[in-house]
């Protein structure tokens, strides 16, 4: 299995220097909004892997959390 970046949303042949996307125009932050939910559906298994992490992290955090305000 070839790996790619998780960046590569367009074809590799895609060339920016040529198009508007630098910009700013007023659905920019839609638009980055579409990409990040089109990686998502590209990587799904990455998205597990992140989702995972933050359970994680949460869950740990809450514990600090909860010990600390046990002890103090």
């Amino acid at each position: 299995m070839q790996l790619r970046s998780p960046f590569d949303v367009l074809p590799s042949s895609h060339d920016w220097r040529g198009s508007d996307a630098s910009s700013p125009r007023p659905g920019h932050r839609a638009a980055g909004r579409f990409r990040a939910v089109a990686l998502a559906r590209q990587h799904p298994e990455e998205l597990g892997l992140a989702l995972r992490l933050l359970a994680v992290m949460a869950f740990f955090g809450g514990m600090a959390l909860l010990m600390f305000c046990l002890t103090g």
